[in-house]
């Protein structure tokens, strides 16, 4: 018996640049991001989580907005709660056509990076980029 394929496509941002500020002792971030969704891409943020992984082996911090959690204010998609103990605000802002800009910041969030590079990726729905920056480690 063959089971169907539950798995969907990830579709590639067109383009992602972002950057990161990490303050080791309050286990803090700050990211700032552009994206372009890819070919096909779309995303509704009331069924679509938002997740954002930040590595440099071994350390890897991971964050999930769930589904459902933004809300549109101004043309603007906002979070600002409490997720697995940790303080989260981030927003969501379309700047025309397929672009957007990211933000997020979180603080109390285990294994954040305490070294460059920085891999970054940010995946909203099954869309996703990921980018390799020199993060502002303090």
């Amino acid at each position: 018996m063959t089971w169907p394929c539950l798995t969907s496509t990830v579709i590639p941002f067109a383009a992602f640049s972002v950057q990161v500020d990490i303050v080791s002792s309050a286990q803090a971030f700050d990211a700032r991001a552009t994206f372009t969704l890819g070919q096909g891409g779309t995303f509704d943020l009331a069924t679509d989580a938002v997740t954002i992984q930040l590595s440099h082996p071994p350390h890897t911090a991971s964050v999930t907005i769930p589904k459902g959690s933004f809300q549109q204010v101004q043309g603007r998609y906002i979070f600002a709660g409490v997720i697995n103990g940790m303080p989260v605000e981030a927003a969501i802002a379309p700047l025309g056509g397929r672009n957007y800009a990211f933000a997020i910041g979180a603080a109390g969030v285990p294994n954040l990076p305490a070294a460059n590079p920085v891999m970054v990726t940010l995946t909203i729905g099954n869309n996703s980029g990921t980018a390799t920056v020199t993060a502002n480690i303090q």
